[in-house]
């Protein structure tokens, strides 16, 4: 494996998101995710950072060692004959797993209808958050259609040629927060006509990672708890 393949392997072992990751090692979340998608390489003093935040050597990072992981990737590649691409991000993929978008390939079949994706952005979208989500799950990097996406005036297709398990998988996955998603049949018609045609499958529930951390108001709660609670010693 390359580096980008192994950083986001370890940090998915590590349970770690890409902002807890970019926070650990003192860099934007853009950083983390240009670094994840090929798009750029860190210097020497962040690999130092990125190997303590995860608790490996710098070798095993940059894949000059053979770890666990990688032998049993490799044997799964050798069991199910060459690679193939994630239908969801469209990423390589050397197993049964996605590293990208977690789209596990196991028993997936590329059969079917064909569905796109259409989008409306809703207003107040963070705009960090919801790019992550863009990139990790679609694998779209072009930043003049991402910044097409967040138009909140018009429907925009977010992606097309999707099976019914990807289509779903992808949706579940973009924040409802973020946009408004409809999944349409997919017949090869010009994007103008695409967006305009009904939905055809409902959206599942939107998957999320929960946040255990109590934030500031749970501080002031303890806080206001605890001094309740010395007072009447």
């Amino acid at each position: 494996m390359d580096f980008r393949e192994n950083l986001t392997r370890l940090r998915f072992e590590k349970h770690l998101t890409q902002a807890e990751l970019a926070e650990k090692i003192g860099v934007n979340l853009d950083v983390v995710v240009q670094w994840e998608n090929g798009d750029a390489e860190p210097p020497i003093k962040d690999l130092l950072s990125i190997s303590d935040a995860l608790g490996v050597s710098v070798d095993e990072l940059l894949g000059k060692t053979e770890t666990a992981a990688e032998s049993s990737a490799e044997a799964d590649t050798e069991s199910t004959g060459e690679s193939e691409y994630c239908p969801c991000c469209g990423r390589e993929v050397k197993g049964s797993l996605c590293l990208a978008c977690e789209f596990p390939m196991t028993g997936y079949q590329d059969k079917g209808p064909r569905y796109a994706m259409i989008s409306i952005a809703e207003n107040g979208a963070d705009f960090y958050d919801s790019k992550a989500e863009l990139i990790k799950y679609c694998g779209i990097t072009d930043e003049e259609k991402i910044n097409r996406l967040y138009d909140t005036t018009k429907r925009q297709v977010l992606k097309r040629n999707l099976s019914d398990v990807a289509a779903r998988w992808i949706a579940a996955r973009i924040n409802p927060k973020h946009f408004s998603l409809h999944i349409v049949e997919d017949q090869g018609e010009p994007d103008e006509k695409l967006i305009l045609k009904e939905d055809v499958m409902g959206i599942p529930t939107y998957v999320y990672k929960k946040d255990n951390s109590i934030g500031v108001g749970g501080i002031i709660l303890i806080v206001v708890l605890t001094i309740i609670v010395l007072s009447f010693l």
